[in-house]
């Protein structure tokens, strides 16, 4: 059992987990809906497949304490680009979203209407500033340009996770352009990204900033509003 503390107004909790080797699927699948099991067995690599039965069984785990209903009773709609709402008549408009790399996962929840968050294991990214220059903003890639070679990697990812958090609070996802918005401040600072795409009929400021869940990872977290209170949770149920 999973005990969730209260979630208030204005609050984000961030859940760490990392995947048992050991566990099969069949742990996981008793709480998941059979279109979730079938859409995970579509997945050819056995890590990423597991991964995906995994991060979703605890998602409703956890969803499931925070609404007060059972994991399998917990129904879900989605976005025109998938991502997932909360579709239960008790949702009392939690929000959530889902990121993992490798065996690490990480699961957001508040009440804001937007929320997004994206992680990524630390790696030597070879040519980042030549993807920087496909996908960033000039001054993004500039910010990539100033650092020694040893460190782009590092700070590549941590705007690649900004991104990402972004296009997964909005929930367009690549529709929306990686060089539309600017996200290269410092990493003990937090920041406001300013939206305006009528095209999709987008008007917002997400404040946005920076953690490090893993040792060795990174990970960013963007929400429409101010984060009064930002609170970490391990959770060992696999």
């Amino acid at each position: 059992m999973i005990n969730t503390p209260n979630l208030e107004e204005g609050h984000v909790h961030i859940w760490t987990m990392s995947i048992d080797p050991t566990d099969t699927s069949a742990s996981y699948e008793a709480v998941l809906a059979p279109s979730e099991v079938q859409r995970a067995q579509r997945i050819q690599c056995l890590q990423t497949r597991q991964m995906s039965l995994f991060s979703r069984a605890n998602l409703r785990r956890l969803l499931a304490q925070y609404i007060g209903i059972q994991p399998a009773a917990i129904t879900f709609s989605y976005g025109t680009q998938g991502k997932p709402l909360l579709q239960t008549s008790k949702s009392n408009s939690v929000s959530f979203n889902v990121s993992h790399s490798g065996d690490k996962c990480v699961i957001a929840f508040s009440r804001h209407s937007m929320l997004g968050v994206d992680v990524e294991a630390y790696r030597q990214i070879e040519d980042a500033r030549e993807i920087a220059h496909q996908f960033f903003t000039a001054d993004e890639c500039e910010s990539l340009v100033s650092v020694p070679t040893s460190e782009s990697s590092r700070m590549f990812l941590t705007y690649w996770t900004r991104k990402e958090a972004v296009l997964k609070a909005t929930g367009l996802g690549l529709q929306l352009p990686l060089d539309s918005f600017q996200v290269n401040f410092p990493l003990s600072q937090k920041s406001i990204v300013s939206l305006n795409e009528p095209q999709f009929d987008l008007a917002c400021n997400l404040d946005l900033h920076s953690f490090f869940p893993f040792k060795d990872c990174v990970g960013s977290l963007a929400t429409e509003g101010p984060i009064r209170s930002l609170r970490y949770f391990e959770s060992s149920d696999g």
